[in-house]
């Protein structure tokens, strides 16, 4: 899809896949009043696209848990999709510590309890829609209507092509800052946010157990690392550099304040951390430099 400065950008937050640090992001970057966030369950979802087809002229960007697509409820022609994705069974499980520890979540009463393994918290997840082919539902635009299927893959896949980003959670750092770029954000440094308090160990019984549930996101995970790899391989090792250095200034957001990356971020809250970890960069270091090679975007007015 051409990049077009005049279209709608749209960020589809696949849970668990890097997405409150990009919340982070548009905060710094956009007027809160002029992002529309869509979150929710399915009809909560529908019902906020259709509530704002009438207001779509007052966003310059659009995101949340929503469904690739989306768009098409807004009557909007041109989007410009961005989308991160994560290794499947690394975003399953995440998913579900989330779940676990997050009352709020529509899931906790499920997953939540004492005295079970991981094994039989996995067979829980596993008989629960949402946890089956995830990044599948959410990109092929499918949304957990039915159960997924080779065409919903094939369709997730064309959308792929279609976005005007791929980024991975394995390679966050330089996606983010190919996403700035293609977005003209000159505020590319904010707190790496929510990630999970403790790794978990995901063994081979685990793995195995998992993936019997996510064959079609495993297929899409693939495509999409891809799709990475020759989108944003061709900014070589400038970004290479830039994108090393982001990843210091995350370590030593871990020193400065230790608690913050396991905290949410919903778009227009406080980021008590940014100036400080901004000042880290000079203007002369290879993440100065894209920065100051951005070109800023110029904000959708109607």
């Amino acid at each position: 899809m051409p990049a077009d400065s005049q279209s709608v950008p749209f960020f589809v937050h696949i849970p668990k896949a890097a997405g409150s640090t990009i919340r982070a992001l548009i905060s710094l970057n956009y007027d809160s009043n002029r992002v529309l966030s869509v979150y929710g369950n399915f009809p909560q979802i529908v019902a906020t696209l259709a509530d704002n087809i009438g207001n779509k002229d007052r966003f310059d960007l659009i995101q949340g848990h929503m469904p690739y697509g989306s768009h098409y409820q807004l009557n909007i022609r041109n989007p410009r999709y961005f989308v991160f994705l994560r290794d499947p069974v690394e975003r399953m499980f995440s998913d579900i510590a989330y779940s676990i520890r997050s009352p709020h979540h529509g899931f906790h009463h499920m997953l939540a309890g004492e005295g079970r393994t991981q094994a039989e918290i996995l067979d829980i997840a596993k008989g629960i829609h949402y946890y089956r082919n995830n990044m599948t539902n959410y990109i092929s635009g499918l949304y957990f209507t039915r159960q997924a299927d080779l065409s919903d893959l094939h369709r997730a896949i064309d959308n792929l092509w279609k976005s005007e980003l791929v980024g991975l959670s394995s390679t966050f750092e330089e996606s983010l800052l190919v996403m700035a770029k293609l977005l003209g954000w000159k505020k590319v440094i904010a707190e790496r946010l929510n990630t999970s308090p403790g790794k978990i160990e995901i063994t081979d019984e685990l793995r195995a157990s998992a993936n019997q549930v996510l064959t079609l996101d495993h297929a899409l995970y693939a495509v999409a690392r891809d799709i990475s790899e020759q989108k944003i391989g061709k900014y070589g090792s400038f970004l290479k550099e830039a994108a090393e250095q982001l990843r210091e200034i995350y370590r030593a957001q871990k020193k400065l304040a230790p608690e913050r990356e396991y905290e949410g971020h919903m778009v227009g809250e406080e980021l008590p951390l940014h100036e400080q970890l901004e000042a880290m960069v000079s203007a002369s270091s290879p993440l100065g430099r894209w920065i100051n090679e951005i070109t800023p975007a110029t904000p959708i007015r109607r």
